[in-house]
């Protein structure tokens, strides 16, 4: 039921992500949406009004139905004199940035509220589209365990990636902070092949035959950093000189 024909019925990403996010919850809301026609129009009209302040509205749902009430009714949240306040209370923030993130379990897979992330050089890389390209995901293990081991999901979402709002994010790379905390960035694309050239636009790392320092060398572009206002060109030549001389040496 879930088709690209209802997500495209939100003209952006976020709006798009609040619908994934409200349909992760397990509870209700699939048969009370497509159910209820004025919900339905009054969510469409809501997002493409405001999607930004949409995908806070939906939040706000999100943590009522996490709650598992089936009585809860959802045009409570979106209506407009909710909306309207919504609007009021929301600050800009340009330094920070939302993007979709996921738990997988070994049981589970899981669509996550957005989480405000500080960035860092990919992400801001004028190749891509900002976080709409990008997917935050994080390892976890099932509630009866206390620690991630290696399972068969974990493998198949590294080998096939992730589905969200009808797009496929695959494995991209990750910082070095991030292997202590299993969470990795993976981005939108048509397939595996098409990730390994975007890679390339990162930077000529088919010189470096050692894993490790593969995986370290790509995490610099991962590592969480503010906008310098200096031009990726220039960014990217002073990298390349560093990385020559390290060669050297």
């Amino acid at each position: 039921m879930w088709s690209n024909t209802i997500f495209n019925q939100y003209s952006t990403f976020q709006g798009q992500y609040a619908l994934e996010l409200l349909h992760s919850c397990d509870s209700h809301f699939d048969k009370y949406y497509f159910e209820n026609e004025n919900l339905r129009n009054k969510m469409i009209d809501l997002a493409n009004r405001d999607d930004h302040c949409f995908y806070q509205l939906a939040l706000h749902a999100y943590q009522y139905l996490q709650q598992n009430n089936p009585s809860f009714d959802l045009l409570t949240v979106f209506n407009d004199d909710m909306f309207s306040k919504m609007q009021e209370s929301l600050q800009t923030n340009d330094k920070s940035y939302l993007v979709a993130t996921v738990y997988v379990t070994p049981s589970t897979t899981r669509v996550m509220p957005l989480e405000i992330t500080q960035g860092h050089r990919a992400l801001r890389h004028k190749a891509f589209n900002g976080p709409e390209d990008f997917c935050l995901v994080y390892l976890k293990p099932d509630s009866s365990d206390k620690y991630v081991n290696k399972c068969l999901r974990y493998k198949h979402i590294f080998e096939n990636g992730i589905s969200i709002c009808n797009n496929q994010y695959y494995l991209f790379g990750l910082s070095n902070s991030q292997l202590r905390e299993h969470s990795y960035w993976f981005i939108r694309a048509t397939s595996s092949e098409e990730v390994h050239h975007k890679r390339q636009l990162l930077g000529d790392f088919s010189k470096i035959n050692n894993i490790g320092k593969y995986v370290a060398r790509l995490g610099l572009w991962f590592s969480k950093s503010n906008p310098t206002g200096v031009s990726y060109r220039l960014t990217f030549a002073f990298y390349l000189y560093n990385f020559s001389s390290y060669r050297l040496h």
